[in-house]
């Protein structure tokens, strides 16, 4: 099994999934991937409609960026055999993954800010939840 693990999907001023696009092209064309399966569950507040529409919107969304680079996106919400799809794809996509992720790490401490660190605060996190990986992605 091989992750590629970003951080964050926009930058400042940049276009969605811009920054990332050069290492998930990368990736997915060392592997020989044309197609990927999206988990799209953790777009849950793109509309207010329903969670159908937001996980629509975050597909196309998703799917616009991946077609640019000639991979195919089909949405595990949109399968009628979920099970199937994720054991037939190439590859798969998630928002959500069965560890936590601290995202948007920084080693210092902004000036002025008198708390604690964010590995302090990932270390009290441990203390409590022993059973936890904790994958501290740094910004960018």
């Amino acid at each position: 099994m091989k992750l590629l693990l970003i951080s964050n999907s926009t930058m400042a001023g940049e276009a969605y999934l811009a920054w990332p696009r050069q290492h998930i092209s990368g990736f997915l064309k060392r592997h020989n991937v044309k197609s990927t399966c999206f988990v799209a569950y953790a777009g849950i507040s793109l509309c207010k409609e329903s969670l159908k529409a937001s996980y629509d919107i975050y597909t196309r969304r998703v799917a616009e960026v991946f077609q640019s680079m000639g991979i195919e996106v089909r949405s595990i919400h949109e399968s009628k055999n979920p099970v199937k799809t994720l054991q037939e794809a190439e590859a798969i996509m998630v928002g959500l993954i069965p560890f936590q992720i601290n995202p948007h790490y920084l080693d210092t401490n902004p000036a002025g800010h008198g708390g604690e660190t964010r590995q302090q605060r990932i270390e009290e996190f441990l203390s409590v939840n022993r059973n936890i990986t904790v994958a501290g992605l740094r910004e960018g």
